[in-house]
């Protein structure tokens, strides 16, 4: 009976080893998913040892946020971007924590909605349960982009308009999202939505957080004009896109491993996991290393993500893709 194919590699499989029994502990990675995962990895790009070298490489590396990580950034958002302000605005008037706790609820049930970025069955929504229980807010303060904006047409134009709803102090929509790679999925869904209502409601502020985003798609987002504030919990800078030449996954000198060698491998199968060429390396060309407990994003390296029984292939971090 052989070996199994990690044991090649002690070194990254003892790094692997203890990520799974810590950060990784909700992913549930076992040795036989390890080598199942290497096996993908039959030598097309360069020697196969090499590809497998370079695979547990990036593997080590690869980022898990877990269920405790996301609930804390919910908690970070929350204090940092609603909580604090408040608190330093009315400092002088409100002398006890259960004095401001009350007078906070009170002003975002008159002023503010929360909302889920996307459909109501993806992660973006699925995100304002936790944040309201984490937050211990109130459930008048969440909706849904239907009961909280009404689209109507303009008496006189006839054009589509879009106003909130009571109270009448209504002027703060903020939408909730886990996660932004390149910022075109969330411009394009709420693109029509905040033109209507900024097109009626002038003073309306509509507001985009979230836990995690690249660089390129927090720039994206601010500059599409559509959000008075964008505000990510964390920022992964461009040396986190694991093959760009200041790539912090490649700043030591390690033996035998090699960007240029990794990306060539990467990119070799990518294409033969997605669609368009352009996204071997993930959509938007984010060269992600990262999870969720609950997804991998696209921007993820496909290597990564990708289940493909028919070439075969066999995912590490698995994506369950969206069906439109």
């Amino acid at each position: 009976m052989s070996p199994p194919l990690s044991a090649n590699y002690p070194s990254h499989l003892a790094t692997i080893k203890k990520l799974s029994e810590s950060a990784w502990q909700d992913a549930k990675i076992t040795r036989l998913k390890v080598d199942r995962w290497l096996s993908n990895f039959k030598g097309e790009a360069t020697a196969v040892e090499m590809e497998r070298l370079h695979a547990m490489h990036l593997l080590a590396q690869h980022i898990f946020i877990g269920r405790r990580e996301i609930d804390e950034c919910l908690r970070v958002l929350f204090e940092e971007r609603i909580a604090y302000p408040f608190v330093q605005k009315h400092k002088d008037s409100l002398r006890t924590a259960d004095a401001v706790n009350e007078a906070l609820q009170r002003h975002l049930c008159a002023t503010t909605r929360f909302v889920g970025m996307g459909n109501p069955a993806e992660s973006g929504t699925s995100l304002l349960y936790r944040f309201r229980q984490v937050n211990r807010l109130p459930l008048k303060v969440f909706s849904t982009p239907c009961d909280a904006v009404e689209i109507t047409a303009d008496e006189t134009t006839h054009d589509k308009v879009a106003v909130l709803l009571e109270p009448p102090e209504l002027n703060h929509l903020i939408f909730l999202d886990d996660f932004c790679g390149s910022g075109t999925q969330a411009t394009r869904r709420v693109k029509k939505l905040v033109k209507a209502l900024r097109s009626h409601q002038k003073s309306v502020r509509v507001s985009y957080f979230l836990l995690f985003s690249t660089q390129s798609g927090l720039d994206a987002l601010e500059s599409s004009g559509l959000f008075d504030e964008v505000r990510p919990v964390i920022v992964f800078d461009e040396d986190y896109k694991a093959f760009c030449s200041a790539s912090h996954y490649y700043r030591s000198a390690l033996n035998n491993i090699s960007r240029e060698v990794a990306e060539q491998t990467m990119e070799h199968y990518g294409k033969k996991l997605v669609e368009n060429p352009d996204d071997a390396l993930g959509f938007g060309e984010c060269q992600l290393l990262m999870s969720f407990e609950h997804n991998t994003p696209n921007n993820t390296l496909p290597v990564i993500w990708a289940d493909q029984p028919e070439i075969p292939w066999h995912a590490i971090f698995p994506r369950v893709d969206k069906i439109e």
